[in-house]
């Protein structure tokens, strides 16, 4: 019964394949996979990341403040890139907790997914409390929906813990993480995010083997479990997704993980 609730086995990768990860701000595609990101370097597969604010939240309206903590944040993202070994970050560089104002996210990720055909896509999770993040996993999955190509969309958590249907063994690329995690000080004096993501990747060994010091728990779903997941379509047009169409929507989703029980993992 306890298998049907969360994983008893550890994978050693979340899917095979290049990978996309989608990520809200500068930061969230290190604390939230980066171990999932080692891992597919580990097997010599290409890893495309993309950011999509400016993380610039604390700058108000001042247009020039924007753009340096924008400029300052991806460098910190690229530092992390370089200690990963994946190369370089793309930005969007839309505003702040502006992503549920664009209209067009949607066909943007689609245009993504043609271009660099990746075979997962990585999102945040749907139970996220920010309305980035939370607003980037339903859009990404209404564009993994529509996706011409068989996909898995792997959400991961960040700064809501999750019930996760794979438990992803991070130990071997736990110190990688680590260090690229101390790339951001922009962050880190506000919070101790590094001390807080390793204790929930901590805490996801609870129901794994001695040997898995840290794991990043994820929810993956391919496109028929996308289709669950997402009962009704976001209006195709952009310009009918008023915010009362994207509320209704929203609210249509099946936030419940019980919904797509029997949860599986692979090792």
């Amino acid at each position: 019964m306890e298998r049907q609730i969360i994983p008893y086995e550890s994978a050693s990768r979340v899917a095979p394949g290049n990978a996309l990860v989608l990520a809200p701000h500068p930061d969230d595609e290190i604390f939230g996979c980066a171990g999932a990101i080692c891992a597919h370097l580990a097997q010599g597969e290409r890893v495309d990341v993309l950011i999509a604010t400016d993380g610039a939240w604390g700058a108000g309206p001042d247009v020039a403040l924007r753009k340096t903590i924008f400029a300052d944040r991806m460098a910190e993202s690229g530092k992390a890139a370089m200690v990963l070994g994946y190369g370089k970050p793309s930005a969007w560089g839309i505003p702040d907790r502006d992503l549920w104002g664009q209209r067009t996210l949607i066909e943007r990720i689609g245009t993504l997914i043609a271009t660099l055909a990746p075979a997962v896509v990585y999102a945040p999770s749907v139970w996220e409390a920010h309305p980035d993040h939370r607003a980037l996993a339903l859009y990404g999955l209404e564009a993994v929906r529509r996706a011409k190509t068989p996909l898995t969309l792997a959400m991961y958590e960040v700064g809501m813990a999750m019930r996760p249907n794979l438990l992803l063994d991070i130990t071997a690329h736990l110190a990688r993480k680590t260090q690229a995690m101390a790339c951001f000080p922009s962050q880190l004096q506000a919070q101790d995010y590094v001390g807080q993501i390793l204790a929930l990747n901590k805490y996801r060994t609870y129901t794994l083997a001695g040997n898995v010091t840290a794991a990043e728990g994820y929810f993956l779903l391919d496109k028929s479990m996308v289709a669950r997941f997402l009962p009704s379509a976001i209006p195709a047009d952009p310009a009918e997704r008023t915010p009362a169409a994207e509320q209704a929507w929203f609210g249509s989703i099946h936030l419940r993980p019980e919904a797509l029980l029997p949860l599986t993992s692979s090792g």
